[in-house]
């Protein structure tokens, strides 16, 4: 473009700032860079119609090679140093101490871990050689120099040695190695410290020699546990064995031997139901079925052995193993003798039952023949009495009624005591303790006036319990002996108290009281204390103590701390 004139008019804005930069002609050629357009390279001049010779093209074709070159040069030596840096800052930043060494062993350089881990500055580590971080003993100056070798032939190594801290100590390392450079043997290696994963090792180590142990003693203890099972399995005092899902007996004990008469290896393998009875057999059929294998029975069969009838308690769990979820092992013991004493044992009780009941019939013929005879002796008696006119006839015919009233009263309390004792229960229904006290001071107190005797109690509340109407004849008996054994114008006082699920009833008199020394027999029958000429067949207490018996309460004795 020799002028800017030849600008087209689209193209005013540049023609201006030409015009500006006082440029009048210019020769510009655009670029290409592996065939795409990357700009424009030219030449201005203020002259006007200025002559471009025809070599400039050329000449501005050279000139952006060179720029372009020198440029890209840039960017490339830019890239490098960049590089650099990083690899640098990545030497120094390792965790693990670098070390770039010739194969002779010289230290060329070091990061900052190795200075740490061997303890010595960048300098001093610059003037070692590797010989001097390994510790003096042979061996690992020749596993240096071996690695070393082996690192040069196959280009990397790896392996675990210890090296050398200024302070003396020993660190154990892990090293790995490289050739860098081999045409001038030069080499990396990159050195970990492993202290803390040797001590963790270690301590794994001495773990799993602890386990070692504890495993070794489990397996003693197992062997030995299992040792007892055995010899508990085949001597113990009955019978043990083992089914399979179809009844056969597949392992049995001694006992089981001993038991059946039959040796061990002839029973193993047959069924269950080989030794039982047609009925026993029927029953496992029937009734146990398949739940034998899936929860526990406890019954009673009868087996024959060698022709012989034997009782067995058979009681059987299932074992419950993944293996063999169907097995089911079991105990049998031979309870022959104990049905056979059973059996005896309930013919005893149907003979001593029998034997009761002719005890009640004889009680009661026994009654009946002696109360009538005594009854015709006392009715003549009380006749002669009234008959007779002489004192001294009176007072041996009064001597010969007091004591028939007496035997017919031993006779009457000897049969009610005797079928108290054959009874066992009593039925029971509900009734108020205070309407019985009550019932039984008025039958007593025209008894007691006759001594001019009062009876007090303070029976003010209902005490509902449950009860046989006979246990009126313990309170009966009781304010009896009260009114007999009480002197003249005293007193008797009656109280109850009410405890959590019973009542205590207390009749307290003026008697003279019974020595410590009878206190223990008193309600046994026939026995009386001491007491002079006071009438008494010595049945009465012993009639209280077991209608009280049989309501399951109790009766005793206390001294009256009031005299």
């Amino acid at each position: 473009m020799n002028s800017i004139e030849q600008l087209p008019d689209s193209e005013k804005n540049l023609k201006g700032l030409l015009t500006t930069l006082d440029i009048e002609s210019a020769q510009i050629m655009p670029v290409h860079v592996e065939n795409q357009l990357v700009g424009f390279i030219g030449v201005v001049s203020a002259t006007k119609n200025k002559n471009w010779p025809s070599y400039s093209d050329g000449l501005l074709r050279i000139l952006f090679d060179s720029i372009f070159n020198a440029k890209e040069r840039g960017k490339t030596y830019m890239m490098l140093d960049n590089t650099m840096h990083l690899y640098r800052s990545l030497f120094d930043r390792s965790n693990d101490a670098i070390l770039i060494h010739s194969s002779e062993g010289t230290i060329i350089d070091a990061n900052r871990s190795a200075c740490k881990i061997i303890g010595c500055s960048h300098s001093d580590i610059l003037s070692m050689k590797i010989a001097d971080l390994y510790p003096h003993e042979s061996e690992y100056m020749a596993q240096s120099q071996s690695a070393i070798q082996k690192t040069l032939n196959e280009g990397s190594t790896r392996f675990e040695s210890k090296i050398k801290h200024m302070n003396d100590s020993v660190i154990d390392v892990e090293i790995s190695s490289s050739v860098l450079d081999k045409e001038n043997s030069i080499m990396l290696s990159i050195v970990r410290d492993i202290t803390e994963r040797k001590s963790s090792e270690l301590e794994l180590e001495n773990y799993r020699k602890h386990l070692g142990e504890i495993v070794d003693q489990r397996t003693s203890e197992l062997q030995t546990a299992n040792s007892w099972v055995s010899a508990l399995y085949d001597n113990a005092p009955i019978g043990i064995g083992v089914l399979n899902k179809d009844l056969e007996l597949i392992d049995l004990n001694k006992g089981m031997a001993e038991i059946t008469g039959i040796p061990r290896e002839n029973i193993v393998g047959k069924s269950l139901f080989s030794i039982c009875t047609e009925e026993s057999s029927r029953y496992l059929d029937s009734d146990l079925g398949p739940d034998i294998h899936e929860k526990q029975f406890s019954t009673e069969l009868h087996w024959v052995c060698n022709k012989k009838h034997i009782c067995i308690q058979f009681n059987s769990q299932p074992l419950g193993l993944k293996d063999s979820p169907q097995k089911v092992i079991f105990t049998a013991q031979d309870i022959t003798r104990r049905k056979q004493a059973e059996i005896a044992l309930k013919d005893y009780a149907d003979q001593l039952e029998k034997s009761n009941e002719m005890k009640d019939l004889f009680t009661d013929i026994m009654r009946h023949d002696l109360l009538n005879p005594a009854n015709i002796v006392k009715g003549f008696t009380d006749i002669l009495i009234k008959k007779e006119k002489e004192e001294k006839k009176i007072h041996f015919l009064s001597k010969i009624r007091d004591s028939t009233e007496r035997l017919i009263d031993m006779i009457e309390n000897a049969a009610y005591l005797s079928k108290l004792e054959s009874t066992e229960t009593l039925e029971l229904q509900k009734m108020d303790l205070g309407r019985i006290l009550t019932s039984c001071i008025s039958e007593m107190v025209p008894l007691a006036e006759n001594k001019n005797m009062d009876i007090i109690h303070d029976l003010q509340q209902p005490y509902p319990l449950k009860a046989n109407p006979i246990i009126k004849e313990v309170f009966i008996n009781l304010l009896s002996n009260a009114i007999k054994y009480s002197p003249s114008e005293s007193s008797i006082h009656i109280g109850v108290q009410e405890n959590d699920s019973s009542f205590k009833v207390m009749i307290k008199d003026r008697g003279s009281g019974i020595a410590d020394d009878d206190k223990t027999y008193i309600f046994n029958r026939f026995n009386r204390a001491q007491k002079g000429s006071i009438k008494g067949t010595g049945l009465g207490l012993a009639i209280v103590k077991r209608i009280v018996d049989l309501h399951g309460g109790s009766v005793g004795v206390e001294d009256n701390p009031q005299g």
